[in-house]
């Protein structure tokens, strides 16, 4: 399994045990000139609860998010949206834990 992809599973995993319903936009490759059919920017995952929207562009190792990824990113937050380049379930974890779907007691539990 390509890095992208284990990281793409280990988030969806972690998403959907917290109770989001998680879409993939990912197609993969294609050889064709234009690589996929999404329009550019579009994030590889978008993650719902009752109370969040969660836009998630996943990369791997030193990949970059492309400016139109970038973009996109831009116009969410703005909208007072949520947005984040994610590279593990760990870093996801860390984002669901800052937004407040998980809570980390001094002892280190999680609830």
């Amino acid at each position: 399994m390509k890095p992208e992809a284990q990281v793409s599973k280990d988030v969806q995993a972690l998403l959907k045990q917290l109770g989001f319903a998680v879409w993939s936009t990912e197609q993969g490759y294609r050889s064709q000139k234009g690589g996929t059919r999404q329009t550019p920017g579009i994030p590889d995952l978008i993650a719902i609860n009752t109370d969040l929207i969660l836009f998630i562009e996943l990369k791997a190792g030193k990949n970059k998010a492309s400016p139109a990824q970038l973009l996109f990113g831009s116009f969410v937050m703005l909208a007072g949206g949520h947005y984040r380049v994610i590279r593990s379930s760990v870093e996801c974890f860390d984002w669901l834990v800052e937004l407040g779907v998980i809570e980390v007691a001094g002892d280190g539990a999680v609830t």
